[in-house]
């Protein structure tokens, strides 16, 4: 199941990779998805996005992906 969360960029890594504070001051590294990267939309350091984190997998390795960029 997968949930969808609010956050901000704080850090840009490599590997088109960002560091997100959620509103809950949780940090999570996402990555963009394809529907991004096919149409260019660039995140920078600042952005509000929502993120989609799996419930099974992605809390334990704190690893989201990046779905709207608002």
């Amino acid at each position: 199941m997968l949930m969808k969360l609010e956050g901000r960029v704080i850090e840009s890594l490599k590997n088109l990779q960002f560091l997100v504070e959620l509103e809950d001051k949780r940090q999570v590294r996402c990555y963009t998805s394809g529907k991004m990267r096919l149409n260019r939309i660039k995140v920078l350091v600042g952005d509000q996005v929502v993120i989609e984190l799996d419930n099974s997998i992605s809390i334990q390795n704190n690893v989201g992906r990046i779905i709207i960029r608002k």
